[in-house]
């Protein structure tokens, strides 16, 4: 029932809402002022009709009487000027009576309750102020005052009965109108009052109600929104919005609020499996305005690419190593040659070191054995000498060694080789 409610816009919604209350206040204004019109015409033809009807029949009478004691009081005076006076009196009152009488014709005039007996007046009246002109006055005038009293309280008299008659019956007529004026403005004013409170009291409860529809449909919404909002602010995507098929702006943004959360969970899904080290996951952005997305499936691709370069690198360094491990190889081979060549080398100085000591030790042999032979052939000669001298007189010289010889070897410079190879030969 309430789906094209909730489908309408929000702007409609408020003005379906605002314009209801104003509708309301209108109908309040509206009673209210029914109400106040009513009561100002019961107060107007209460105060413009009963009222001045009741009013204008007392002046009548009051008027009447005036005009009857003023005709009374001339039988009373003597002079004709005192007399005078009085008919000017009497002319004035009548006057008066006849603008009374008017007044009440013309204002009830779409009655004919309350003018028929006005109408009944006029005519007796009209027929009593003839009779008085024309009889009653010049009776007066003319001191005929028996014929005047037998006038005046004869045919006269009678009509002024029924004129009093008349007025008297008027005004309660017009008091009883008077009366219910006032009981239907009372009663109008009531029911004004009683239309006022119900409409007021209506019209109170429908602001309430169009309140807590607009909170209910508008505000709750939002404020459900907005708590995910926060709780997506700080990074819980946990979070779900309530599923709405409403057509207005509240539903349309609670949709949008969900492919948004749709978007950040697989951003995060993608996000944690880069993490875990699975770049295959593909973004797609939402849209060509997509910041996030576009950001994130750069990112991705970006990762790839040094992912794929990684990889050629280790490829490249995979094959650079079978390469050296196969240059070891043939490093190692050849160090195994070498090795064998370098023992065969160190056997061959083995062996030359052998020999050059067995020669050396044969070289120290002889060289003693020189050594020993020169010791032995300066030995000679110096005896020889000492023999030669003795025999020629002359001094005997200093012999001369083996060691002033010039190559000849000290005995004390011997090497500690041929030390040990003179140990060597001794032995």
């Amino acid at each position: 029932m309430m789906k094209w409610f909730l489908d309408l816009t929000t702007r409609n919604k408020l003005f379906l809402g605002f314009g209801a209350m104003v509708a309301f206040l209108a109908i309040v204004i509206a009673t209210a002022y029914s109400g106040i019109s009513a009561i100002q015409a019961s107060q107007k033809t209460l105060y413009q009709e009963d009222f001045a009807n009741a009013l204008d029949l007392v002046t009548l009478r009051s008027e009447q009487n005036r005009v009857r004691a003023a005709l009374l009081t001339m039988f009373e005076v003597s002079t004709q000027s005192e007399r005078e006076i009085w008919r000017q009196d009497v002319k004035d009152r009548s006057k008066l009576i006849a603008e009374t009488l008017h007044r009440i014709l013309v204002r009830n005039r779409n009655n004919t309750h309350l003018t028929a007996g006005p109408k009944e007046y006029q005519a007796i009246w009209a027929e009593f102020e003839k009779t008085r002109d024309a009889e009653l006055i010049p009776l007066i005038n003319e001191g005929k005052m028996e014929q005047a009293k037998a006038l005046i309280l004869g045919v006269q008299a009678e009509r002024y009965r029924r004129m009093r008659e008349i007025t008297l019956e008027q005004s309660k007529t017009a008091d009883e109108k008077a009366r219910a004026s006032v009981a239907t403005s009372e009663l109008k004013a009531e029911q004004a009052m009683q239309a006022f409170i119900f409409v007021g009291v209506v019209a109170v409860l429908l602001a309430l109600t169009m309140a807590l529809l607009m909170t209910r449909v508008i505000a709750l919404p939002l404020r459900t929104l907005t708590a995910v909002a926060e709780r997506i602010t700080v990074g819980d995507l946990n979070v779900s919005v309530p599923a709405d098929t409403r057509l207005d702006e509240v539903g349309t943004l609670a949709r949008a609020f969900g492919r948004m959360i749709q978007s950040l969970r697989a951003m995060a899904g993608a996000a944690e499996q880069m993490a875990g080290g699975d770049l295959r996951s593909t973004i797609k952005p939402q849209s060509s305005e997509d910041v996030v997305g576009h950001a994130f499936a750069r990112m991705a691709e970006n990762l790839r690419g040094q992912i794929r370069d990684l990889i050629e690198g280790a490829n490249v360094l995979g094959a650079s190593a079978s390469e050296i491990v196969a240059s070891t190889a043939q490093l190692a081979a050849s160090a195994s040659e070498s090795a064998a060549a370098v023992s065969e080398t160190t056997t061959t100085v083995e062996e030359v070191r052998q020999t050059a000591q067995v020669a050396s030790q044969k070289a120290t042999q002889v060289s003693d054995s020189a050594q020993k032979s020169a010791q032995i052939s300066q030995g000679g000669r110096a005896r020889q000498g000492l023999r030669r001298g003795g025999a020629g007189g002359e001094k005997p010289g200093r012999a001369v060694t083996a060691g002033d010889r010039p190559g000849a070897h000290h005995p004390h410079r011997h090497s500690e080789g041929d030390v040990d190879r003179g140990d060597c030969c001794r032995a």
